[in-house]
């Protein structure tokens, strides 16, 4: 169990209204992540073939109930989307809301569809210099979670300064012992300057 002794709370939101709690303020819902568009410019295609939703096609992939958000994903209908790529939401706090070390934790539900990609990540505000290369991306996934790996969920520290000769998904990659995340669960990490926890139901 994770021991939050002498912690303080410093963001929640408990999705009782589309915004951002109080502690986050001026955080709002992010449809697209322009910067990360790749192969063209039209385009909301940033990660492999996914495309996050355009404003302009009239899907909102975002609804609320009973303090639980929802993010739906329906094939793409925009005019210049990849050819059978899907069109989903995300949530950003890029610009708005930012810390270093502390815990964080999120509580899902993941679909149980084969090409599903349910994530909660941690990222710098500017990535660094070599960050234009894989090897240089700077990234703390909390938990990502795949439906078609029966693997199950996994954590992944991405970082630019490797060991050499290692690769990130040997030494940096830890799954769950939970095959199938199924129902909500609580996913978390303990960001210290010297250690790297990872929880699930912790």
């Amino acid at each position: 169990m994770v021991d939050l002794t002498g912690y303080r709370l410093t963001f929640d939101d408990e999705f009782n209204t589309r915004s951002i709690s109080l502690t986050g303020a001026g955080t709002t819902y992010a449809d697209t992540r322009a910067e990360w568009r790749t192969t063209d410019d039209r385009s909301d295609i940033g990660f492999g073939r996914s495309s996050f939703v355009d404003p302009s096609s009239g899907y909102d992939p975002f609804s609320l109930q009973n303090g639980a958000l929802s993010i739906t994903a329906v094939p793409d209908r925009t005019p210049y989307g990849y050819p059978g790529s899907w069109e989903s939401g995300l949530i950003t706090t890029q610009g708005n809301f930012s810390q270093t070390y502390g815990y964080f934790e999120i509580r899902a539900d993941f679909s149980n569809d084969s090409n599903a990609w349910d994530a909660f990540w941690l990222l710098p505000n500017q990535q660094s210099a070599q960050s234009s290369s894989i090897n240089g991306h700077q990234e703390l996934d909390v938990v990502e979670h795949y439906g078609n790996n029966d693997k199950g969920v996994y954590s992944t520290i991405h970082t630019t300064d490797p060991q050499n000769g290692i690769p990130w998904q040997t030494n940096r990659q830890v799954y769950s012992e939970m095959t199938n995340p199924s129902g909500y669960h609580t996913y978390g990490v303990n960001w210290q300057a010297d250690k790297i926890s990872f929880y699930v139901d912790g």
